[in-house]
């Protein structure tokens, strides 16, 4: 207000014989508390609502008097800020208390601005008190709330600096770190990250300068030096002109999760190994330091007599001569003195015979290295080397079975955790701000997009479990393509539009006619454009080509995406196979999408086809389905360009 009046008036006061008459003349008609000040700071007239608000008459509030209308609290900064720009005649604007003529304070906008003659000489200042005290009162409340609900969380909320400072930080947050919030407010992020991690967290923060949020699993390393799992949800922080000035995350505790998950882990690679011996066409048993048997793989209970309730907790010559007993007891014994492998030549009655077998023992520990017991596979003599061979074989595929089998186990975690967690923020949001509408609706809206996206991961799971059964269904109806592709595109055009792709569609106009499963297809497109969304930078290009062929039509979807190595083409149809997670981590999924959308194509009798020139170079993957009508040609092409720059 203090600007316009004075813009609208500097004309007016270099003409006047007193420049401050105007100001004057104007002040009684506007609403704000209105004052002027000789070029030295001494307040010389203040009008009537000045008067009227602060009870002090106009004598009195000339000078220096006038503050004593201000709130005690508030007078030495505002005195310090107002000589500051009498002295640069620079303009001033702050947010202070004023004392009422009751007593009372409100909190004030007080602006001022020099006013200069034709020569910029200074001949007076304009100043204006505007009441802001109801606006100050409702955002301290929102405050107040705000810090209330960061308070309550469950989880952990950090604002940091460009340089790693701590600006904020909840008390949850200090508890996952292990230290005081106080402790905490001193410290900077880099103190609680470790030295592998430190590269990759600069990378993290210069994505933060870059403008991305991201949601990651993130280690922390405690002040006691252990690890904090936590899923972060982290965004820039911007001031209130638009400038980056840090980054601000939500930190979920995994520690928990990741214990079940290891658990969970370890209990299936058991029952896999297990599963797998059971498979070997040899004794392979393991012992206790007492000579009992603790495990017994299905041969060898078969020569033991055929029953493993029997066999587990026995001694060797339960079954056996104590003779040959005692053979294989000072075997087992040997091996645990020396602490390592060992081979040893043994006699093994079976079916009343006696037969030579090679056994390869070796000690059993536990996870403080302790021997507690010896694990040993025997081969009759003859067949030494191919069971050997057959066993290296078992193994490498258990081993690869196992890593693959990890790999899904993690890739499912994350990707349930995802929608999960801000599920679980929401549900605790409705609990703390039941009484505001606003919140609940925001709320709502984000549990509903993350179910969602649950439903979907679920939705896939089951498809992958119908594959495995044989039991996908398609129906038979004669459908046009343009249809499918247009719903593909209405379903993947979020992702495409969120990651600011420049999109395109190309359909000849001609019959575009197959026979299959309209809602299958619609799957295969749509997977096939959000895998392209997805594996493509921001701002890139993403095509989708219709190809009539003869007896068969082509579905071509390109991309400037990350592109596929060579040796990756075939393996990305596997199911739960990714390009390289280690270099691109920051694209979820399952890697359950191809193997989908090639078993779909193949039960519509058709082929899919995948072409890259490597990585960094995109790529285009080729969906061609036979033509219910062999006959139709392309006619004039009619292109429908769909841009989003």
């Amino acid at each position: 207000m203090a600007k316009t009046v004075t813009s609208q008036l500097r004309s007016l006061s270099r003409s006047a014989a007193n420049p401050a008459e105007p100001f004057r003349l104007l002040a009684e008609s506007i609403p704000q508390l209105v004052w002027t000040a000789l070029p030295d700071g001494r307040l010389d007239y203040a009008n009537r609502r000045w008067i009227e608000y602060t009870g002090m008459t106009a004598e009195e509030s000339r000078g220096w008097s006038w503050k004593e209308a201000l709130h005690p609290d508030d007078r030495l900064p505002c005195l310090d800020q107002w000589t500051t720009a009498v002295d640069q005649l620079v303009a001033m604007k702050l947010e202070t208390r004023m004392l009422a003529a009751d007593g009372s304070s409100r909190w004030f906008l007080v602006q001022a601005e020099p006013i200069f003659d034709q020569e910029q000489r200074p001949i007076c200042w304009f100043g204006t008190c505007t009441d802001i005290h109801e606006q100050r009162t409702k955002q301290r409340l929102i405050e107040q709330r705000c810090q209330r609900l960061v308070e309550a969380a469950h989880d952990g909320i950090w604002e940091i600096g460009l340089d790693g400072s701590t600006l904020f930080a909840n008390k949850r947050m200090a508890e996952m770190l292990g230290c005081s919030l106080d402790d905490l407010l001193e410290r900077n992020v880099y103190d609680f990250i470790f030295e592998d991690d430190l590269d990759t967290a600069r990378e993290y923060s210069l994505r933060r300068r870059s403008g991305i949020s991201e949601t990651f699993e993130w280690r922390w390393r405690r002040v006691d030096g252990r690890e904090q799992w936590t899923l972060a949800a982290s965004s820039p922080l911007v001031d209130g002109a638009g400038h980056i000035t840090g980054a601000v995350g939500v930190f979920t505790d995994l520690t928990d999760h990741r214990r079940k998950d290891v658990s969970a882990a370890e209990t299936t690679r058991q029952r896999l190994l297990e599963d797998v011996v059971d498979t070997v066409e040899a004794p392979v048993f393991a012992k206790d330091l007492q000579g009992r048997y603790i495990f017994s793989n299905r041969y060898h209970t078969k020569i033991r007599g055929g029953v493993q309730n029997e066999v587990l907790g026995a001694r060797p010559d339960h079954f056996i001569a104590s003779e040959l007993a005692d053979a294989l007891s000072s075997n087992d014994r040997r091996v645990v003195e020396a602490g390592h492998s060992m081979s040893f030549r043994e006699l093994v009655p079976i079916d009343g015979q006696v037969h030579e077998y090679i056994s390869l023992k070796t000690p059993l520990r536990d996870a403080d290295g302790r021997i507690h017991g010896v694990f040993g596979i025997s081969t009759p003599q003859p067949e030494t080397t191919r069971v050997n061979e057959q066993i290296l074989t078992t193994l490498s595929d258990l081993s690869l079975a196992n890593q693959r089998k990890d790999e899904f186990l993690a890739m499912l975690a994350h990707e349930l955790r995802n929608p999960l967690a801000p599920i679980r923020t929401g549900i605790e949001l409705l609990r703390i701000a039941a009484d505001d509408p606003a919140v609940l609706q925001e709320t709502i809206d984000v549990m509903d997009q993350q179910s969602r996206q649950l439903v979907t991961l679920v939705d896939d799971l089951l498809d992958v479990s119908r594959i495995a059964r044989g039991k996908i269904d398609l129906r038979q109806d004669l459908i046009d393509l343009a249809d499918v592709i247009d719903q593909a595109v209405t379903s993947s055009r979020p992702l495409l539009d969120d990651a600011n792709h420049e999109f395109r569609v190309e359909i000849p106009d001609c019959p575009l006619q197959v026979q299959g499963d309209s809602r299958r297809l619609v799957q295969v497109i749509s997977n096939l454009l959000n895998n392209a969304a997805k594996y493509t930078p921001r701002g890139g290009k993403v095509d989708l080509i219709v190809q009539p062929e003869p007896n068969r039509i082509g579905i071509a979807i390109r991309d400037t995406g990350i592109g596929i190595p060579e040796h990756m083409r075939e393996r990305i149809f596997e199911l739960f196979t990714q390009v390289d997670e280690r270099q691109h981590d920051r694209y979820s999924g399952l890697g359950i999408g191809l193997t989908l959308v090639r078993t779909l194509v193949h039960l519509h009798d058709g082929e899919i086809q995948v072409h890259s020139d490597g990585q960094g170079q995109g790529s285009t993957f080729t969906v061609l389905l036979p033509s219910a009508s062999s006959n139709s040609s392309p006619g004039t092409a009619a292109v429908e360009n769909r841009a989003r720059q």
